[in-house]
């Protein structure tokens, strides 16, 4: 079920992803999932018990699909957040690389000899400046 409501969630509230984006963020999340202790698998099978045992309690016929998609409110707020944390987790991966990918540019083109080089990155645009803050201009290719 992790699988599905994850990825059911990272669809439906991170459609501005692309999909290989959306798979990597799925990754993640079931990544972490995986990787939760026992104290918030705990939580997690307690909110699903309460919630059916609640359910039960006041109702004679169960309704599965209805159950699920209006009864586990608290379970589908834990995984939101760790889908919260999985894109932010994926977002700073992604700046990482561009800014790895930003020096490799840099050095790859030896055409400046400072000891300091400032990277500012702003959105969509990234700028390098020398050590008296000055500019440096490169050439963005694909370095094999």
């Amino acid at each position: 079920m992790k699988v599905k409501s994850c990825g059911k969630l990272i669809f439906n509230n991170y459609f501005y992803f692309s999909n290989a984006e959306q798979q990597a963020i799925l990754q993640i999340a079931n990544d972490m999932l995986s990787d939760f202790d026992m104290e918030k698998q705990t939580t997690k099978f307690h909110y699903v018990f309460l919630s059916c045992y609640n359910y039960v309690k006041e109702n004679k016929i169960l309704i599965l699909d209805g159950f699920v998609n209006f009864r586990l409110n608290d379970y589908y707020d834990i995984l939101d957040s760790i889908n919260d944390c999985a894109v932010n987790k994926f977002v700073i991966n992604k700046e990482y690389s561009e800014f790895i990918e930003l020096l490799r540019i840099y050095v790859n083109t030896q055409q400046y000899e400072t000891n300091v080089v400032h990277i500012i990155y702003n959105e969509h645009e990234s700028i390098l400046l020398d050590e008296l803050k000055n500019i440096i201009e490169i050439e963005r290719k694909i370095i094999a």
